[in-house]
């Protein structure tokens, strides 16, 4: 495959299926999926209402998917919703930790060979494409 002639949207559709099945790979020692990753990773951070955590989900779920992604960390005891305002509990922590170290170790491998100068650029350009797409410049964001 002549890489110059290659579209950039081989490379982008490519590179998300090899994230997302490594990062699963990866989560799964810890019996940890990448939805349940992404909502104790956004909770860990700080506390979400319902709202603004719905809209954080928006890329990788439907609210439908969402909610019941919601539940179950619920279930779980990882997660709590306390007057719309969720949060990550200290179990939730401890599997976040856990998982951690394999997600972290996953990003290294993956980004091996790339520099900071490099990544930086690449968002840069992605985002500016996007932007293009969707008519809007975004080369400030």
């Amino acid at each position: 495959m002549d890489e110059a002639r290659t579209p950039i949207g081989f490379w982008l559709k490519h590179l998300d299926q090899l994230i997302e099945a490594g990062l699963d790979d990866a989560l799964a020692t810890a019996n940890v999926t990448r939805r349940q990753w992404q909502v104790l990773s956004t909770l860990r951070a700080r506390p979400r209402e319902t709202a603004e955590l719905l809209v954080e989900l928006r890329p990788f779920a439907t609210v439908v998917e969402a909610h019941d992604l919601l539940d179950d960390l619920t279930d779980r005891g990882w997660i709590a919703d306390e007057a719309d305002r969720w949060t990550i509990t200290a179990d939730g922590v401890a599997v976040w930790s856990a998982a951690a170290e394999h997600a972290h170790e996953f990003r290294r491998v993956s980004s091996s060979g790339v520099t900071e100068e490099d990544y930086r650029t690449t968002l840069r350009v992605l985002r500016r494409m996007a932007g293009n797409i969707a008519g809007r410049d975004v080369s400030s964001s």
